[in-house]
């Protein structure tokens, strides 16, 4: 019966990549034969192949080596998908999630091992990781900064505080919110404020965005941001206090 369980998973696996293979045939590069990309409804087979093997696989060296054959492989999927589906940010996303994660468990790994291994081979597999980085950072950044800033978009609220401290400074200086929501300056500081748009004194930059007076200690001002961008600001009666507010869509 343990045979016949072995030898069932060990034809899952195969057939995952088969599989895998012939769902992507219509895409597939002729440089590059990458199997099924996270878009297919198959890829679940292919992930579920990788498990089964990384399960056989024995040895602490031999582990490094699958996880980091795996991933070059999620790196090559995210390629492939940008190439071929360039338009379907799911795809994208999802293939740059998967790519990440492997590497960030991956470099987690060797951190652990830096210290403590004294194992030549890992130390090679360790140069070829980092050597991995450096090649595909211009494949990987611009998209990771890009899903950053996504979530960031998704994520910014409609209502934000920013409270000046007793030094007169804007605490944070810097907040996001989304077009037509307000911030909120609340004085805890003793002497006026008087929030107002680049460019000191004159203001020009977001001229409505102006509370045309100091604000004393306690009191507070308010203004709805309907302008999409980055308005940096200061407060008018001390110029070296500095704020930018991020307003996205």
């Amino acid at each position: 019966m343990k045979k016949q369980i072995i030898h069932f998973l060990l034809a899952i696996s195969v057939l995952s990549f088969a599989c895998g293979t012939v769902a992507f045939a219509h895409i597939t590069d002729p440089n590059q034969d990458v199997g099924a990309v996270p878009s297919s409804r198959l890829y679940v087979l292919k992930e579920f192949g990788r498990k089964i093997k990384m399960f056989f696989t024995f040895g602490q060296t031999a582990k490094l080596e699958l996880q980091f054959k795996v991933l070059n492989e999620k790196s090559n999927e995210f390629q492939m998908v940008n190439l071929v589906d360039p338009e379907n940010e799911s795809a994208l996303d999802k293939a740059l999630k998967n790519y990440t994660d492997a590497r960030e468990r991956l470099r987690a790994k060797f951190e652990s091992l830096k210290t403590t291994s004294k194992n030549p081979n890992i130390d090679a597999l360790l140069e070829k990781f980092n050597a991995h980085i450096e090649t595909h950072a211009d494949v990987f950044e611009s998209k990771e900064k890009d899903v950053a800033k996504k979530e960031v978009v998704k994520s910014a609220p409609m209502q934000v505080t920013v409270e000046i401290n007793s030094g007169g400074v804007f605490v944070p200086k810097q907040v996001t919110i989304k077009k037509g929501g307000a911030v909120t300056w609340v004085n805890k500081g003793s002497k006026s404020v008087w929030p107002a748009s680049a460019f000191h004194p004159t203001h020009q930059v977001y001229p409505e965005f102006d509370s045309l007076k100091g604000i004393k200690a306690n009191e507070s001002y308010s203004f709805v941001f309907d302008r999409i961008g980055s308005w940096k600001y200061h407060d008018h009666l001390n110029a070296s206090a500095l704020g930018v507010i991020d307003v996205v869509e």
